[in-house]
């Protein structure tokens, strides 16, 4: 019985830890940096590594056992390098402060040998299929089984004892391997369904779009050209502009249904700040108009892909429909960038704001947008982001209520989440 309430307890150090850093990192709207985050691996990882040496399993009266060598191969797997070689560092501490054969046989002659395969495999493990990362896992179990399984024949233990920490020492590490493996399918799952969300609101409109903008732009424009035939000043002075403004649109709509129908429009590298630009722009005249402080606060260049004045007209108007008509509303607007891995941010900070009022309401249910005509504008512009891969939150906390407008950030292919991945300038 105290056998398995040791395995219960060294199980609860395994997991706790994890649950904790999956929240830290996955779970929050302003993630960590790529050094941040293998930091908090190294962290958690190494609680959980010296809890579990601390408290070992008592397989006999004179034999313990502990699994602290599990949190070293998934800190080098899904931490990163630096979280690794960081957990192995501070197991080889441990055995100054508590001397002991095992604890010495362990950190000296266990870790480093249970390290190798982890650190040959880590550069490419996120790129292999689940079959062979359970291969893999399996194996680098097995090395850790037969590790144990010499330290204890060092320490001249029964074989009894030696098979039961064996077998515990694999089922542990699998049913680690495979939480961690959840929990990174969890993440998948809410890709996809933003995928899934933005072929919905595509399709929805791609028919509607087409006849609605083509067919009123080509009567339009060839009325007007009938008018510029007239010679007089006002046809001279206003036609040429209004043709020109025609032209302008008819390019943004042209992209659209290009977009919407086949979801290969225009687009090209584009830096942030270049976006932001035509977006302020666009914004500080209409805010001034209204009384609004509106300001930006973007400290880096991050890099992104798309259509740059598709981008900059969906994320105006979305931010001019936050903007209040009305003297009783916020009298300020702050548009917060960065980075948080995989996204670009744009996160719309609405201070001194009712979270009940009409514009957040309607910025909350907007898939029921697109049957009123008043909210056309918001709805086209919430499904561009959506097919640039992006998406639209918006969060409630007790003295701030923000929109969260989210973009990928440009990203090289077959390559890991590190730092030099996202490209800045």
């Amino acid at each position: 019985m105290n056998f398995l309430k040791d395995i219960l307890l060294q199980l609860f150090f395994l997991f706790v830890p994890l649950l904790l850093y999956y929240s830290l990192v996955h779970k929050r709207y302003r993630k960590p940096s790529e050094f941040r985050r293998q930091l908090a691996a190294f962290f958690y990882c190494t609680i959980s590594a010296l809890l579990c040496s601390t408290f070992p399993i008592l397989v006999a009266s004179d034999t313990t056992f502990y699994l602290s060598g599990i949190p070293v191969i998934m800190s080098i797997l899904y931490g990163g390098y630096l979280a690794g070689i960081l957990t192995v560092i501070a197991l080889f501490i441990y055995p100054l402060f508590f001397p002991s054969p095992i604890n010495y046989l362990h950190a000296y002659f266990l870790i480093p040998f249970l390290s190798v395969l982890p650190l040959l495999i880590q550069a490419k493990w996120g790129e292999y299929s689940n079959s062979l990362k359970y291969l893999l896992i399996s194996t680098i179990a097995g090395i850790g089984a037969i590790l144990h399984g010499i330290t204890f024949v060092i320490l001249d233990k029964e074989w009894m004892s030696i098979v039961s920490t064996d077998i515990v020492f694999i089922g542990s590490t699998l049913l680690l391997f495979y939480v961690v493996e959840y929990f990174c399918g969890l993440d998948q799952l809410q890709n996809q369904y933003k995928k899934l969300k933005k072929l919905y609101h595509i399709n929805t409109i791609a028919d509607e779009v087409s006849k609605e903008f083509q067919q009123p732009l080509t009567m339009v424009k060839g009325f007007i050209q009938l008018l510029g035939a007239e010679h007089n000043r006002a046809n001279k002075e206003y036609v040429p502009i209004i043709l020109t403004e025609l032209n302008r649109a008819e390019k943004i709509i042209d992209s659209y249904i290009k977009l919407a129908k086949t979801e290969t429009f225009s687009s090209r590298p584009l830096s942030s700040k270049e976006l932001l630009d035509l977006v302020a722009s666009d914004i500080q005249i209409y805010a001034n108009s209204h009384n609004i402080h509106f300001q930006i606060n973007s400290e880096r260049n991050l890099r992104l892909n798309g259509n740059l004045n598709l981008l900059a007209e969906s994320i105006s108007t979305i931010i001019k429909f936050c903007i209040p008509t009305n003297d009783e509303a916020n009298k300020r607007l702050l548009l917060n960038h960065y980075l948080q891995y995989p996204e670009v941010i744009f996160e719309l900070v609405i201070k001194d704001g009712n979270a009940e009022k009409d514009p957040i309401k309607t910025l909350l249910q907007l898939q029921d947008l697109r049957p009123n005509e008043e909210d056309t504008a918001l709805y086209s512009a919430y499904t561009i982001l959506l097919a640039h891969g992006g998406d639209l939150q918006y969060r409630n906390q007790w003295f701030r209520k923000s929109i969260i407008l989210t973009l990928p950030a440009q990203v090289k292919k077959s390559d890991l989440v590190t730092s030099n991945v996202i490209r800045t300038n």
